[in-house]
């Protein structure tokens, strides 16, 4: 017995052995991959044909205000906006929970600095730097990128991005030392493991969903703001009174829903649904589906009111154009005063077809 216990130690050792000496080569390999695309600031000035700064989020306090290392990453994502590396930048990160919103924190200090909102994505489900990676290329069709974090990070973001394809050049965001920086680097031997493996077998991210290529307009990947004039969506415009409504955008399997929220009365909204490729019936069975609590009334081919046991009250305007199908809803309770219902219907009367 005492042989037999000596032997499975031994075995035990060389297992541990054996596993620390991959856990280290598959290190060293990653960084040797990665770091050959590590550039300079000036160096990505000289680069040709970037879709766009991919910015990679980190954590965010209590407050809602960036850590260190979140806001060096965000200063360096902006200059090299202003150097005009790229004439985009996507801000990746976890927004999972409403409580935890690391991209919209993003996104106001960059616009804050002076970039234009419509050229700021927000990647609300970069989760990890693997997901963030393959959004990038998924999501917003980015095939040649820079990335922006810290050096120690770099390696394993350009190895990820090599290994799905993305053309990427890495520039660190490192202005000054961080607490826990060993802490870090040890955890990042483990990281790069894993992110290795998870590169051989490609698995697919959390989420993925509707393209929205960075080629296009940032706003589209705003979840909530304030509106405080006028909104252009899709196609479309609609006036919004300053500061009296909430935004909330949503898109899933191609349907397009913009809401507005009244701050005073949650059940009061304005809600325009853009279907692509859908015909009228079947549009109108689904505003009836998703209305059902409602009793409706045509007051025309393309317009339908109704109202439920509540005396809560819905108008749906039904509007064709050659490329989408727009569906303009007002909702109003029975508890909202004649201000309120005169606000929602102006804005009801404001909406225009651009297309």
């Amino acid at each position: 017995m005492k042989g037999k216990g000596k032997t499975i130690l031994i075995i035990l050792f060389c297992l541990i052995l054996i596993s620390i000496v991959l856990l280290l080569c598959v290190n060293t390999y990653v960084k040797s991959i990665g770091g050959k695309n590590i550039i300079t600031p000036s160096d990505a000035k000289e680069l040709k044909n970037i879709d766009c700064i991919l910015v990679l989020g980190c954590f965010v306090e209590n407050d809602g205000n960036p850590s260190d290392m979140l806001a060096d990453r965000i200063k360096r994502g902006i200059e090299l906006y202003k150097t005009e590396c790229a004439p985009k930048i996507i801000m990746s990160g976890d927004h999972g929970q409403t409580s935890y919103d690391e991209v919209n924190t993003m996104k106001k200090l960059a616009v804050d600095s002076g970039i234009p909102s419509d050229d700021v994505f927000m990647d609300h489900a970069g989760f990890s730097t693997y997901e963030s990676l393959y959004r990038a290329k998924e999501i917003f069709k980015a095939d040649k990128i820079i990335i922006v974090t810290q050096k120690y990070h770099l390696y394993r973001a350009l190895y990820i991005a090599k290994a799905l394809g993305i053309e990427a050049y890495g520039v660190d965001s490192d202005y000054r030392t961080y607490f826990g920086q060993s802490y870090r680097d040890m955890r990042e031997v483990l990281a790069r493991c894993k992110d290795f493996v998870k590169s051989l077998f490609k698995p697919e991210p959390t989420f993925l969903g509707e393209a929205i290529p960075v080629s296009g307009n940032g706003n589209l990947t705003n979840d909530q703001f304030t509106l405080t004039d006028g909104y252009r969506g899709n196609g479309y415009t609609i006036i919004i009174p300053d500061g009296d409504f909430v935004f909330e955008k949503k898109i899933n399997e191609g349907i397009i829903e913009e809401k507005w929220t009244h701050k005073e009365n949650e059940l009061a909204e304005i809600k325009v649904t853009t279907y692509k490729d859908t015909e009228k019936k079947t549009i109108r069975e689904s505003v009836l589906l998703k209305n059902s609590e409602y009793s409706f009334e045509e007051l025309s081919d393309y317009e339908m009111r109704g109202m439920n046991e509540n005396g809560d009250l819905i108008w749906c305007s039904l509007l064709p154009t050659d490329e989408e199908f727009f569906v303009l809803t007002l909702k109003y309770p029975s508890n909202s005063d004649e201000k309120e219902r005169e606000v929602l219907h102006r804005i009801y009367g404001t909406f225009t077809v651009t297309r």
